[in-house]
């Protein structure tokens, strides 16, 4: 995609190295996703909802505004990270950090002041799922600020 540069007044190609076209769209799948389902769960889509044991489900259900609305954050500034590492734009990170960050305040509060605790209703999944989230949104936060240091990122 051209890109204009005021200092030659022309249109110039904008250069992406291979590693940020593939993690660029593998976050941008990963990262919509996670809005798909938060989506579904929110709306107690069916189909989704048919899957879960009636005690998840509750869970689920009963799930503290306050949480939501920290998850419903990360995954926006992580979606938005994503289009901007695409983008080759410096604020991926600053978003990204914005999205890693509210996830880890997501999981703290429920798992302190949600009764009864998500590690308890999910069990090892739901460890699986604060591994693998946190991973790879520290891995972008990571990412984002090593292409900034390399000057991908502008």
């Amino acid at each position: 995609m051209p890109v204009f540069t005021p200092e030659t007044n022309v249109l110039e190609p904008m250069n992406r190295p291979l590693h940020l076209w593939i993690v660029g769209i593998a976050s941008i799948l990963w990262n919509s996703g996670r809005a798909i389902e938060h989506f579904l769960l929110q709306t107690n889509n069916d189909a989704l909802m048919a899957g879960m044991p009636q005690l998840q489900l509750e869970y689920v259900s009963n799930f503290p505004k306050i949480a939501v609305v920290v998850w419903k954050v990360s995954i926006v500034a992580c979606f938005l990270g994503s289009i901007c590492l695409f983008a080759q734009k410096r604020v991926a990170i600053w978003a990204f950090a914005v999205g890693f960050l509210s996830m880890i305040a997501c999981f703290v509060f429920v798992s302190i002041f949600h009764e009864p605790s998500p590690f308890d209703i999910f069990g090892r999944l739901m460890w699986v799922t604060l591994l693998v989230y946190t991973a790879i949104a520290a891995f972008l936060v990571w990412y984002a600020l090593r292409l900034s240091e390399d000057g991908t990122l502008k």
